[in-house]
């Protein structure tokens, strides 16, 4: 669902149906809202609200279905680029299996051709994706125990080879726990028990201190620092 939340922290209005699947991605366009979610039978739809939330357009579905096993929170991404929105999801079609990435234009119309990034089975997940003001920047999974971090360009075509690295950690907490956040200048990644920054061209630039054991964390880019959000044990 889509649910507006005011400043005191209430819903604003009734909250939105937006199907019958998990995993909803949502960005803000500076005047629309771009979602990216799960419909049944485990296709990715994506669609566009004003505001207020009444729907801008019908139901988009991409291309490809998703299997029950990733029916879940790496289903999809979203971002908004500034003038289009950019999508990474998976697709399960077993002739055809992949990661694949594709732009939606400021009506909500699918634009250019949608690129294939790599061939996808089980053990890929999509965790984030980016948009460093010139290209978008992919975090997913190689396989069962490798992360990279995938440059694409402006229309969606990779650049140079992903940067990859084992996780310290690949549970299934750990595994859903990668995310991205730009500052304008680095990257930041959340990647198991640090915060690592990365310059665009993903040379490394620093590494936080240990974070101990965190599930689930998320970054966000404050302005001047990187700010971390993570699950601890059963607190």
């Amino acid at each position: 669902e889509l649910t507006r939340i005011g400043l005191d922290g209430a819903r604003v209005t009734s909250d939105v149906m937006l199907g019958s699947g998990r995993g909803p991605a949502i960005a803000w366009s500076g005047s629309t809202i771009g979602v990216s979610y799960m419909i049944s039978p485990g296709q990715i739809a994506f669609r566009m609200f004003d505001p207020e939330g009444a729907p801008l357009i019908s139901e988009q579905g991409l291309p490809g279905t998703v299997d029950t096993f990733h029916m879940g929170t790496s289903s999809s991404r979203i971002v908004w680029t500034g003038s289009e929105f950019g999508i990474a999801w998976r697709d399960d079609t077993p002739a055809d299996p992949a990661v694949r990435f594709g732009r939606m234009d400021a009506d909500g119309l699918h634009t250019g051709i949608d690129t294939s990034l790599s061939p996808s089975d089980w053990t890929i997940y999509i965790m984030d994706l980016a948009w460093t003001g010139s290209e978008f920047l992919l975090g997913r999974t190689l396989d069962a125990n490798t992360y990279a971090l995938q440059r694409l360009d402006a229309i969606g075509n990779p650049v140079g080879d992903p940067l990859s690295f084992a996780p310290i950690a690949m549970s299934s907490d750990a595994r859903f726990g990668d995310r991205l956040a730009w500052s304008g200048s680095a990257i930041g990644l959340t990647e198991c028990f640090t915060l690592n920054v990365f310059d665009p061209l993903l040379s490394p630039v620093a590494a936080s201190e240990d974070l101990g054991v965190p599930s689930y964390p998320t970054v966000s880019w404050g302005g001047n620092q990187f700010g971390v959000a993570w699950h601890f044990g059963s607190t």
